[in-house]
């Protein structure tokens, strides 16, 4: 039983980890060197980097 708990936890904090990241990976709002920035920022900073990004990085205007 412990084990499947451990599993379960880890998993856990394994998918809280990775849906930012896949997010910030998919995401349209910077691209290039930004997005670069961005990723290593999230992966040394991790949380940090993630609320920052969706406060301080504006949205793209759609193409017309």
């Amino acid at each position: 039983m412990e084990i499947l708990l451990s599993v379960t936890l880890i998993l856990l904090v394994a998918a809280v980890w990775f849906v930012p990241l896949v997010l910030l990976l998919t995401s349209d709002r910077t691209s290039g060197f930004r997005k670069v920035l961005w990723v290593l920022a999230f992966l040394f900073i991790s949380w940090f980097a993630w609320v920052a990004y969706i406060l301080l990085v504006p949205k793209r205007e759609p193409a017309r």
